[in-house]
């Protein structure tokens, strides 16, 4: 009699303990469904649905139903069961996918109150380098660097310019894994680049390599990337500053370079017309005549070119006005020149064209193409130009013979009525008309 009064009161402790347990599982599925949401896991969020219509179904099940018919069914346990498999089977299905690519991690901040003290192999190698270092010159400067202060820490530098790529690295393996992974990382690559902040990037691949991208020098035309591989078992949190070191000394130099490279161009120009000045046609023009003696079957003839009545042109005018016919006459010669001439404003109304591996006839050409441009131009207000040619030979090898010379037939022109090209003597021996 006592076993029989104590079955009803087991039946219903086994009813209440099976009710909070289907709760709390569905609860804690329901959360963890959730969560995945939140961190835009798709399929969970494809999965909320299902989880929703179970809670309802389950809600209506155990209010409607008296007891014992309200307790969980096999059906609703096993439903229960299958979304906590599902919401593992998706969680490890998310893991996965980012061990296929780049994610940010740690961001590490410069403390802008204090100054960091860099170790003496870093102040060697990139402080105060003797003169700012040519562009192309840093990547290689960098990755030596790195080989004393991070030893056996596989390194490359990539280079985008122009849509191609140009890798520097010595560490085949290193190559070998970012070619591979190449694909999978331009997404991270093209971030870090839009961004172009001092932060860590870490990418884990399905060989559990880890990557540092570092921005070193991001210009409209160009971009470069450090790239590391640190071992597992190195020190990450040391490592990670001296890598953030060495890439805020690297764009020190590649901001040296580009503004040394700025001013070296500023200063080889012209500030009005923008082609050549006359001491920077001189050492190029220099290069060319002491190549093209050391081989006299090279030709390499000289315009020397004058406006014609330019002061009547400031008088009548105003210099403004000058200035725009020195522009626009500029613009017209470098239009009627290749790419490897020298044109340059030489003085006042006065420029030289430099023409390498043209002989007097040909030179004679392109001397009366340009004048003939001028002279139909609008842009001059009907300015003409008087020219003087002159060519390499065995009595005249220097540049400043050869501008004698060519200055000697440009005063003949004026002489002779302007708007004129008149060659020396040593242009007679070709054909000119």
């Amino acid at each position: 009699m006592t076993s029989i009064i104590l079955l009803p009161s087991l039946a219903g402790s086994i009813i209440t303990c099976s009710l909070f347990s289907a709760t709390i599982t569905f609860l804690l599925t329901l959360t963890g469904l959730l969560y995945c949401a939140g961190k835009n896991i798709q399929p969970a969020i494809h999965n909320l649905a299902g989880a929703g219509t179970s809670c309802v179904l389950l809600t209506l099940s155990l209010c409607l139903k008296p007891l014992p018919l309200s307790t969980v069914t096999d059906a609703e346990l096993f439903l229960l069961i299958a979304q906590s498999l599902f919401l593992i089977f998706m969680l490890w299905y998310q893991h996965r996918n980012e061990l296929q690519r780049a994610k940010p991690t740690g961001i590490t901040n410069q403390q802008t109150g204090s100054r960091r003290i860099f170790e003496s192999a870093l102040r060697q190698h990139l402080q105060k380098p003797e003169r700012p270092l040519d562009i192309h010159e840093i990547p290689n400067r960098v990755l030596s660097t790195l080989e004393i202060l991070l030893p056996k820490t596989p390194a490359l530098i990539v280079t985008y310019h122009e849509k191609q790529e140009t890798i520097n690295s010595s560490n085949k393996l290193l190559f070998a894994i970012f070619e591979k992974q190449l694909p999978t990382l331009k997404q991270d690559i093209r971030l870090v680049i839009n961004n172009n902040e001092d932060k860590r990037i870490n990418l884990i691949d399905g060989s559990d390599n880890t990557l540092w991208l570092l921005p070193l020098d991001i210009d409209s035309d160009s971009q470069t990337i450090l790239i590391l591989a640190p071992a597992a078992s190195k020190d990450s949190t040391s490592y990670w500053h001296t890598a953030c070191d060495v890439a805020s000394h690297s764009r020190t130099l590649y901001h040296a370079s580009r503004q040394s490279q700025h001013w070296q161009i500023q200063a080889c120009l012209d500030p009005l017309t923008g082609v050549l000045n006359r001491r920077a046609f001189v050492q190029k023009a220099d290069i060319y005549i002491h190549h093209r003696n050391n081989n006299e079957r090279i030709y390499c003839s000289l315009l020397f070119i004058d406006i014609d009545n330019f002061k009547q042109i400031n008088d009548q005018y105003g210099h403004p006005k000058g200035d725009l016919v020195l522009l626009n006459i500029a613009k017209i010669c470098s239009q009627n020149i290749r790419q490897q001439d020298l044109l340059c404003r030489y003085g006042g109304e006065e420029f030289i064209v430099l023409l390498p591996r043209t002989n007097p006839w040909q030179a004679w050409q392109v001397a009366e193409r340009i004048r003939k441009a001028i002279e139909n131009s609008v842009d001059t207000s009907n300015t003409t130009v008087s020219i003087g040619l002159s060519t390499l030979n065995k009595n005249t090898s220097t540049l400043p013979k050869l501008i004698q010379e060519a200055d000697q037939a440009l005063y003949k022109a004026k002489h002779l009525g302007k708007n004129q090209v008149i060659t020396t003597e040593s242009c007679n021996n070709f054909r000119l008309s």
